[in-house]
Protein backbone atom coordinates (compact mmCIF):
# COMPACT_ATOMS: atom_id res chain seq x y z
CA UNK A 1 0.00 0.00 0.00
CA UNK A 2 1.16 3.38 -0.56
CA UNK A 3 1.64 6.03 1.71
CA UNK A 4 -1.81 7.86 1.63
CA UNK A 5 -3.81 4.33 1.83
CA UNK A 6 -6.26 4.65 4.28
CA UNK A 7 -5.83 2.68 7.39
CA UNK A 8 -8.30 0.13 8.88
CA UNK A 9 -10.10 2.03 10.63
CA UNK A 10 -10.26 4.43 8.22
CA UNK A 11 -11.76 2.01 5.95
CA UNK A 12 -14.19 0.74 8.49
CA UNK A 13 -15.55 4.20 9.68
CA UNK A 14 -16.51 4.79 5.67
CA UNK A 15 -18.09 1.63 4.92
CA UNK A 16 -20.17 2.07 7.98
CA UNK A 17 -20.87 6.27 7.00
CA UNK A 18 -21.97 4.47 3.71
CA UNK A 19 -24.13 1.87 5.29
CA UNK A 20 -25.72 4.86 7.23
CA UNK A 21 -26.60 6.84 4.17
CA UNK A 22 -28.10 4.75 2.24
CA UNK A 23 -28.37 1.24 -0.12
CA UNK A 24 -27.12 2.53 -3.00
CA UNK A 25 -24.53 4.28 -0.98
CA UNK A 26 -23.00 1.16 0.71
CA UNK A 27 -22.75 -0.97 -2.33
CA UNK A 28 -21.18 1.83 -4.30
CA UNK A 29 -18.63 2.30 -1.53
CA UNK A 30 -18.12 -1.45 -1.11
CA UNK A 31 -17.65 -2.22 -5.03
CA UNK A 32 -15.53 0.71 -4.82
CA UNK A 33 -13.24 0.37 -1.43
CA UNK A 34 -13.21 -3.22 -0.80
CA UNK A 35 -12.58 -4.39 -4.65
CA UNK A 36 -10.76 -1.29 -5.90
CA UNK A 37 -13.35 -1.11 -8.90
CA UNK A 38 -13.23 2.46 -11.08
CA UNK A 39 -16.59 4.42 -10.36
CA UNK A 40 -16.50 4.97 -14.65
CA UNK A 41 -17.09 1.39 -14.95
CA UNK A 42 -19.50 0.67 -12.19
CA UNK A 43 -21.29 3.82 -14.06
CA UNK A 44 -21.56 1.30 -17.42
CA UNK A 45 -22.68 -1.39 -15.45
CA UNK A 46 -25.54 -3.31 -15.84
CA UNK A 47 -27.93 -5.61 -13.81
CA UNK A 48 -27.25 -8.52 -15.69
CA UNK A 49 -23.35 -7.73 -15.55
CA UNK A 50 -24.17 -9.41 -12.05
CA UNK A 51 -23.97 -13.54 -11.07
CA UNK A 52 -26.50 -14.27 -8.07
CA UNK A 53 -25.81 -17.91 -8.25
CA UNK A 54 -24.22 -18.91 -4.59
CA UNK A 55 -23.80 -17.38 -1.89
CA UNK A 56 -21.13 -15.28 -3.03
CA UNK A 57 -21.74 -13.30 -6.31
CA UNK A 58 -19.90 -12.02 -9.33
CA UNK A 59 -19.59 -8.76 -11.14
CA UNK A 60 -18.34 -8.68 -14.83
CA UNK A 61 -16.39 -5.68 -15.17
CA UNK A 62 -13.55 -4.32 -16.61
CA UNK A 63 -10.70 -3.31 -14.17
CA UNK A 64 -9.21 -0.73 -15.74
CA UNK A 65 -11.07 1.52 -18.26
CA UNK A 66 -11.28 0.37 -21.90
CA UNK A 67 -10.12 -3.00 -20.62
CA UNK A 68 -11.24 -6.80 -21.40
CA UNK A 69 -13.80 -7.27 -18.99
CA UNK A 70 -12.96 -9.87 -16.28
CA UNK A 71 -15.36 -11.51 -13.37
CA UNK A 72 -14.81 -10.16 -10.08
CA UNK A 73 -15.95 -12.33 -6.97
CA UNK A 74 -17.50 -10.40 -4.27
CA UNK A 75 -17.21 -10.02 -0.73
CA UNK A 76 -19.74 -11.04 1.35
CA UNK A 77 -20.29 -7.84 2.22
CA UNK A 78 -20.49 -6.40 -0.95
CA UNK A 79 -22.94 -8.74 -2.13
CA UNK A 80 -24.99 -7.92 0.50
CA UNK A 81 -24.17 -4.32 -0.13
CA UNK A 82 -25.36 -5.26 -3.39
CA UNK A 83 -28.35 -7.77 -2.82
CA UNK A 84 -30.25 -5.21 -0.24
CA UNK A 85 -29.37 -1.91 -3.06
CA UNK A 86 -30.80 -4.29 -5.77
CA UNK A 87 -33.82 -6.20 -4.09
CA UNK A 88 -35.46 -7.70 -6.77
CA UNK A 89 -34.31 -5.46 -9.60
CA UNK A 90 -33.20 -7.39 -12.51
CA UNK A 91 -32.69 -5.28 -15.47
CA UNK A 92 -31.35 -2.04 -16.55
CA UNK A 93 -28.47 0.19 -14.81
CA UNK A 94 -26.61 -1.55 -11.96
CA UNK A 95 -26.52 2.29 -10.14
CA UNK A 96 -29.56 4.55 -10.52
CA UNK A 97 -29.33 8.52 -9.75
CA UNK A 98 -31.94 10.02 -7.41
CA UNK A 99 -34.16 10.27 -10.27
CA UNK A 100 -34.00 6.53 -11.37
CA UNK A 101 -31.50 7.30 -14.32
CA UNK A 102 -28.82 5.48 -14.86
CA UNK A 103 -26.06 6.95 -12.47
CA UNK A 104 -23.10 9.16 -14.24
CA UNK A 105 -19.84 9.48 -13.17
CA UNK A 106 -19.92 13.05 -11.40
CA UNK A 107 -23.06 11.90 -9.68
CA UNK A 108 -20.71 8.88 -8.40
CA UNK A 109 -18.10 10.90 -7.66
CA UNK A 110 -20.22 13.37 -5.65
CA UNK A 111 -21.87 10.08 -3.90
CA UNK A 112 -18.20 8.61 -2.39
CA UNK A 113 -17.36 12.18 -1.78
CA UNK A 114 -20.87 12.37 0.32
CA UNK A 115 -19.77 9.12 1.89
CA UNK A 116 -16.09 10.35 2.84
CA UNK A 117 -17.27 13.37 4.68
CA UNK A 118 -19.72 11.79 6.64
CA UNK A 119 -17.23 9.41 7.60
CA UNK A 120 -15.02 12.40 9.03
CA UNK A 121 -12.55 11.24 6.61
CA UNK A 122 -12.67 14.97 3.92
CA UNK A 123 -9.22 15.67 5.28
CA UNK A 124 -8.52 12.96 2.45
CA UNK A 125 -9.15 14.54 -0.32
CA UNK A 126 -7.07 17.85 -0.16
Amino acid sequence: MGKNAPTLLEVASFLEAAEALGAREHALASLVCLHGLPLSELCQAWVSDVSRTGPSWTLTIALVPGAHRTTVTLTPRATAALAAYLGDRGTGPLFLDDDGLPIRPETAAGVIRRIVHASGLDYRLQ
